[in-house]
């Protein structure tokens, strides 16, 4: 059943590049998108997705090529080097995530703040800080992970160190929690101010009421 599963992740990384190469090719024909500030980070997002989808090629197919129902060798330093897009697409995606999330907050409590931040810079300072954290997470899996085979192991995780994968399992925990703080935190705040203005609404209404009584009563 191994080799269903290649298969999948073989069609589905087709589907990402697909997909992520048709909202590039929006973004490049259509100059209201590709102007638009609030949609750079979208922007570099999509990138990321689909060069990380191009780049995991290589590893997809020689996962599926190799394998055997009854015996299979992989080499590790090739399944090494051929899983580096995946840190770095993950950590790339999660820090761009927490940006976009970040910014919409920003929004909502400090409007006046947010319209000062220059949007590309901010898309790009969060871009290149996804893109350093994935560096490091990729030479670190290298650095900890020594080469070592290891028959009948079908997945990246048999080659990588227990070090690797502690750290990388907790810094990923911790990016997918601030991720969920911010959204809760930005749908409580639409939530109060989705209240506010309906009692505003309330308050008006009843005010408007009162008065149109009031002036009933002085014509009669």
């Amino acid at each position: 059943m191994l080799i269903v599963t290649y298969i999948l992740a073989l069609i589905l990384q087709v589907i990402c590049a697909l997909v992520n190469g048709v909202i590039l090719c929006l973004f490049v024909k259509l100059d209201s998108l590709l102007k638009n500030k609030h949609l750079r980070l979208v922007l570099y997002l999509s990138v990321a997705h689909f060069l990380d989808a191009i780049l995991g090629f290589p590893y997809i197919i020689y996962m599926t090529k190799n394998w055997d129902p009854i015996y299979f060798e992989l080499d590790p330093l090739f399944i090494l080097v051929s899983e580096i897009p995946v840190p770095i697409g993950f950590k790339f995606s999660a820090t761009a995530t927490i940006g976009v999330a970040l910014s919409r907050c920003m929004a909502v409590f400090s409007p006046g703040t947010f319209r000062k931040i220059e949007k590309i810079c901010f898309s790009e300072i969060v871009s290149i800080t996804g893109f350093l954290l994935g560096i490091f997470d990729a030479c670190l899996s290298l650095a900890l992970s020594p080469i070592t085979r290891i028959p009948n192991c079908g997945t990246a995780g048999c080659f990588l160190s227990n070090q690797f994968l502690y750290y990388w399992g907790i810094s990923n925990m911790i990016f997918g929690f601030i991720v969920i703080i911010l959204s809760i935190t930005l749908l409580v705040k639409i939530k109060l101010m989705d209240d506010g203005k309906a009692l505003g609404s309330v308050v008006s209404t009843s005010q408007e009421k009162r008065f149109q009584q009031v002036i009933f009563r002085t014509n009669y």
